[in-house]
């Protein structure tokens, strides 16, 4: 017999059903309904949406092409002996937007940006067509970005709705390829949730959010996976941890000399983090990297923000959850507990670490809180 679900998650499954019911009520699909299944714990919960066929099993793999894909990248010529790649960016005023912006611009792509601080909306389907009218990529940023920053129905509305409309936009402008910004809160173990199922947490780990910016982020991905299993589209959807801007070390930092405790109350976050400047960089390569299908990689920085090791604080913290981890714990005690595919499918070798940050902020002449590498 299936256990009755939780108050609290019906409640949820009925405001995301109500949510994206009200927000398919504006979209023109294509003729047929499939179904996106949410794991929500326990029982599954199943919302019907007129859209594409989403991969509710294994997504496609994201495999590396032996020659350059047919119908990839078109180099677009802006003048002699100049082509570039036009990027559409949305999201792009936000702390991650801002920072991939400026390292597209500097790496020689045609950056246009898309944020509703313009005045431009997500949710408006005509809004996003004409911006993706000549796009060779489109990095999905825009988003409301955690579970206060709107009603369940907002929240819905913007990051399910928008992400359809991003996707159906890019299949109208020929885009091969779309970066979709995910979240590690598809796991559902941030903020207190509930525990991992595992640790350390790797990108398989199940998708078990229960809250409505989460879940609104697993709907994202299904709708990514079901676009590249019906168009051949490449979609790379990236689930980064927090994402830390340089006055976030110096933030984290005094927090922790005021009140110890903070590293782990009311909830510990497994001292997972991913320096912006390191985001930008898996962007960059995940639109340069040679490759076609889908893929879902985790944005963590390589080792843990924490006073002690990895190990030790599984053993005091999360005591009961199955611990997975091998011999890299043993070489580094301060391996992160967020692990990753990125760097061996993308190529993404993040640069900015809590040790790195400790060891210029102690030394001699070090600005004192301006974060690393600034």
């Amino acid at each position: 017999m299936t256990p009755a679900a939780h108050p609290a998650e019906a409640m949820i499954a009925a405001q995301a059903a109500a949510a994206a019911a009200a927000a398919t009520a504006r979209l023109t699909p294509p003729p047929g309904r499939v179904a996106i299944h949410l794991p929500l714990s326990p029982g599954r919960v199943a919302i019907r949406l007129p859209v594409v066929v989403i991969v509710t099993s294994s997504p496609p793999m994201f495999s590396r092409p032996r020659a350059r894909v047919p119908g990839g990248w078109r180099a677009i010529r802006r003048g002699d002996n100049d082509w570039r790649m036009r990027i559409l960016l949305t999201g792009h005023a936000g702390l991650a937007g801002a920072a991939i912006r400026r390292l597209l611009a500097a790496s020689g792509f045609d950056v246009r940006g898309f944020d509703l601080a313009d005045g431009a909306d997500l949710r408006d389907r005509g809004d996003v067509e004409r911006a993706a009218a000549g796009s060779d990529a489109i990095v999905h940023a825009g988003a409301l970005a955690n579970d206060k920053a709107g009603t369940p129905e907002e929240i819905f509305e913007t990051n399910v709705l928008g992400t359809w409309h991003v996707l159906r936009a890019a299949r109208l402008a020929g885009v091969a390829r779309v970066v979709s910004f995910s979240s590690v809160q598809v796991f559902g173990i941030a903020e207190g949730e509930q525990p991992p199922v595992y640790l350390p947490v790797d990108d398989d780990h199940p998708r078990n959010a229960a809250r409505p910016y989460g879940v609104s982020k697993c709907i994202a991905e299904d709708l990514c996976a079901g676009v590249t299993a019906t168009s051949g589209m490449t979609t790379v959807c990236l689930r980064p941890a927090h994402i830390w801007s340089p006055e976030h070390y110096v933030q984290v930092t005094n927090q922790r000399r005021a009140d110890p405790a903070s590293e782990y109350e009311p909830f510990w976050e497994f001292g997972a983090f991913v320096d912006v400047r390191d985001v930008a960089a898996a962007v960059l390569a995940a639109l340069h990297r040679p490759g076609n299908g889908h893929l879902r990689a985790t944005l963590c920085a390589p080792d843990i923000s924490a006073t002690a090791p990895s190990r030790e604080l599984v053993r005091r913290l999360w005591p009961a959850v199955p611990w997975r981890g091998g011999r890299e714990y043993v070489a580094d005690p301060w391996t992160a507990l967020l692990r990753s595919r990125a760097s061996e499918i993308l190529g993404w070798e993040p640069r900015y670490t809590w040790r790195r940050w400790l060891a210029e902020s102690a030394s001699p002449g070090a600005s004192g809180g301006r974060g690393p590498g600034r």
